[in-house]
């Protein structure tokens, strides 16, 4: 196996991981950018649209694989150098489909703010 292709899996994978593990990532409430009951995540539902975004991430990162492997053995610089851009858009694609699909599951907005109106006590982060 050639050096620069083993070279260039270590970014896909890592690429790859990455963006399997995005959307859980942030708090609980929030889910492909939408804030959504905390329950909703252990939904089949929801499970069924991270699979739905999962998938096309890894295919694509296979893709990415597959198009170093064929430009090192080609010498082609082109499939070399746009190979670790095929996942990250077609996780941008597959992030906006999901967000389509779970804008209906949102919490509805609150009218209510709260404020502190107390100063605070606690020191600025570092010190003066």
């Amino acid at each position: 196996m050639n050096v620069e292709l083993l070279m260039m899996i270590l970014p896909v994978a890592l690429v790859g991981i990455l963006l399997h593990a995005l959307p859980v990532l942030s708090r609980r409430e929030i889910f492909f950018g939408v804030t959504v009951p905390p329950r909703y995540l252990s939904s089949a539902e929801a499970r069924r649209i991270l699979l739905r975004y999962r998938v096309p991430v890894w295919v694509a990162s296979l893709t990415a694989l597959v198009m170093f492997w064929i430009g090192t053995s080609q010498h082609s610089a082109f499939l070399r150098s746009t190979g670790l851009l095929v996942p990250v858009c077609a996780s941008f694609v597959a992030w906006a489909q999901a967000h389509k699909q779970v804008r209906p599951h949102a919490e509805p907005v609150s009218s209510v703010r709260v404020a502190s109106l107390s100063p605070r006590d606690e020191p600025f982060p570092g010190g003066m």
